[in-house]
């Protein structure tokens, strides 16, 4: 920190620099320190260091800096009073350290260095505020992919699921998996976000691991047959069972790997293991596409790359998404592949085995039902309404349409549904205060609770936690499918018996 080892640094250094022998007697200072002091280099060296300050700072001096410099070897940021000659004080922030044959130290004006400070605190704001803007930003795109891309799969699976005609049925299979990718996209998008700005926190609970792997899989199962490619899940027993793990993030883990596999690879198969290695859950999942040489491992495992050609789709964040997730369950993810001969992705991550669920009681069977199960859907998109109706119906349920959280509060007042489905963003009421409204009165009324899904094109982690805490017994992100559906009303439906 020699004010003469660099003496045009020194020069225009914005705050004072000096050089001082062992008993703190000025040897050598700079334009700045003569600045602050009033005073000339010749009229400040000679002087000893403590001679430039006030009475009052001289006497901090002594407790405080010569204390410091004895037992540290060192001071940092000492706030004094300067002595000008103009018989001004100008608060300082004094920094000293050891040098060879004396002292150095640096002289910060305090106003400035309080305005730069601020400077700073002004600028990582701004910097978080960006960061929020472009969350709130993606959430709201989002929101609008999502909502027409519910009515484009929902109308692919009907056709799909009411035709025999192999052309027509051809092209409804050509409209989900479109549709299906383009929500893999905004989900990647949304997921990579979610964990760059720190949220996403981990949520354990005991799950069925063999359970949450299969349903995770079954969409790139699908995608493979429609490619013609073999698709095999393998569970070692001694990988089956119940632990802890945060189910969306395992979810998410197995359909980015097993969505990428089956998408690059054209022919031959992908192959799906799950075992154990110690304490660790070890997942592999094994393609024979085209493979990448492993020098290029790190980048493709970072954000926004992409594969050679003819390989390049997709944003190239569902590698770094998923290493981001292991990392956060405390584990990582390996990469083994050679050009030409296909990749494998290994994800280990220490999930302890939970304990074994308690085998349910027997329960009488109830007397069959009078009729179809009541299902109120409050949506105010009418391609939704159509759609998720449709599917309903076709599923066996009496659907009646609600245009807004007001107008669902109103039905369920007037006559029981056996459950609802309830849309987050609508006019008038939105499904927040409606399902927080319809707890507040089955509380007041002492009523049974009903059942309410939030099915909403929200999906961010903030929505999730926001739909649990309104009370609503599970959030469902469209686009939504008919199995997806199904699946999350039966679950509801048996909580609630």
């Amino acid at each position: 920190m020699s004010v003469e080892a660099d003496p045009g640094l020194a020069d225009t250094a914005p705050v004072g620099l000096f050089r001082a022998d062992g008993a703190m007697t000025l040897q050598a200072v700079n334009p700045r320190l003569c600045a602050l002091t009033g005073r000339t280099a010749a009229e400040l060296v000679g002087l000893g260091f403590r001679d430039l300050l006030t009475r009052s700072s001289q006497m901090v001096y002594a407790l405080k800096v010569e204390t410091a410099l004895l037992a540290e070897n060192r001071v940092d940021e000492i706030f004094l009073e300067l002595a000008a000659a103009d018989r001004r004080s100008r608060p300082v922030l004094l920094t000293i350290a050891a040098q060879a044959d004396g002292w150095a130290g640096a002289v910060f004006a305090a106003p400035e260095r309080r305005a730069y400070e601020l400077e700073l605190i002004a600028a990582r704001q701004a910097a978080q505020e960006a960061g929020r803007a472009r969350g709130r930003f993606l959430a709201a795109v989002s929101h609008e992919l999502r909502t027409p891309l519910t009515a484009i799969l929902g109308a692919g699976f009907l056709i799909e699921a009411e035709t025999d005609q192999d052309p027509v049925a051809d092209r409804a299979r050509l409209i989900v998996a479109a549709a299906a990718e383009l929500e893999r996209l905004v989900d990647d998008v949304l997921d990579f976000t979610d964990l760059e700005g720190g949220a996403g926190e981990v949520a354990l609970a005991p799950v069925d691991l063999a359970g949450v792997v299969q349903a995770a899989c079954e969409g790139a199962r699908k995608l493979a047959a429609a490619k013609g490619l073999a698709f095999r899940l393998e569970i070692a027993p001694d990988a089956a069972g119940r632990v802890l793990a945060d189910p969306p993030k395992l979810r998410q883990i197995v359909r980015a790997l097993t969505d990428n596999a089956v998408k690059f690879t054209n022919q031959g198969e992908v192959e799906v293991r799950v075992g154990r290695d110690g304490a660790d859950t070890v997942l592999e999942v094994r393609d024979t596409g085209p493979g990448f040489d492993l020098t290029d491992a790190a980048r493709l495992l970072s954000p926004f790359e992409r594969g050679p050609a003819p390989a390049e789709r997709g944003f190239g964040l569902g590698l770094a998404t998923v290493r981001r997730l292991a990392e956060r369950l405390g584990g990582g993810l390996e990469v083994s592949a050679a050009a030409g001969q296909g990749s494998r992705f290994i994800v280990r991550l220490p999930l302890a085995a939970a304990e074994p669920a308690a085998p349910a009681p027997p329960t009488p069977q109830p007397p069959p039902a009078p009729g179809p199960q009541r299902v109120l859907f409050a949506e105010d998109n009418p391609q939704n309404q159509w759609v998720i109706r449709s599917i309903l119906e076709m599923q066996g349920y009496d659907v009646v349409i609600a245009q807004n959280g007001a107008e669902a509060l109103d039905r369920l007042d007037a006559e029981p549904f056996d459950l609802v489905l309830m849309d987050m963003q609508m006019p008038v009421m939105d499904g927040l205060d409606a399902t927080r409204a319809l707890r507040r009165r089955e509380r007041d009324r002492h009523a049974p609770r009903t059942p309410v899904i939030m099915v909403t094109a929200n999906v961010m982690s903030e929505h999730v936690a926001a739909a649990l805490e309104a009370g609503a017994d599970r959030h469902l992100s469209k686009p939504v499918s008919p199995d997806a559906l199904a699946e999350a009303i039966s679950q509801v439906l048996e909580t609630a018996a």
